[in-house]
């Protein structure tokens, strides 16, 4: 495949799912650039529409509520076409939320190694499932999650097996290859 290639015309969406800490808005917005499609953050979207940072929702109002709007801003985006989708990590856990996209767009894992994704997100801050455990119980606590969540994501019609030393752009030239060979 050509490097700044695009994909065959299909304006259905292109939706990024992985855990967190996987890079799906970085990869996302660059991708959207490439395909000449709107890129969306459901994360965003919720903290927008609430007016309270993703950790500050978990706090005040807790994970169902934060589940409740994120199963709405997922409804309204896949009614939308064209756009590069990043779900948050927890989104796809959802049934109805699950049948919307993998209905309405091409679904994509972005499957990061365990050890890679916990030293991004244990580095970081905005993690609030990561910063409801003590310190010391952080790491096993990410681990299993990742575990409880690896069967959703694997659901994915593509998953592109990522590494450090790949790039943004060469991620999205694997999404792109693997659309086109759909």
């Amino acid at each position: 495949m050509q490097t700044g290639r695009k994909p065959p015309p299909d304006n259905r969406n292109i939706y990024l799912a992985g855990f967190m800490g996987a890079g799906k808005t970085t990869v996302g917005k660059k991708l959207a650039r490439l395909t000449e499609r709107t890129f969306t953050d459901t994360d965003a979207e919720i903290e927008a529409r609430i007016g309270k940072s993703t950790a500050d929702i978990f706090r005040d109002e807790g994970e169902a509520s934060f589940r409740r709007v994120e199963s709405e801003v997922v409804a309204r985006v896949s009614m939308l076409s064209n756009l590069v989708v990043a779900l948050g990590g927890g989104a796809i856990l959802a049934k109805t939320n699950w049948e919307r996209i993998s209905q309405t767009g091409h679904t994509v894992f972005l499957d990061w190694p365990a050890d890679c994704l916990l030293a991004r997100i244990l580095h970081g801050e905005g993690r609030p499932l990561v910063e409801q455990a003590p310190l010391t119980d952080r790491a096993d606590r990410l681990r299993r999650l990742l575990q409880e969540r690896l069967p959703f994501y694997q659901r994915c019609t593509i998953t592109v097996k990522c590494d450090e030393a790949m790039t943004p752009e060469q991620i999205n030239q694997h999404i792109l290859q693997q659309i086109e060979e759909l």
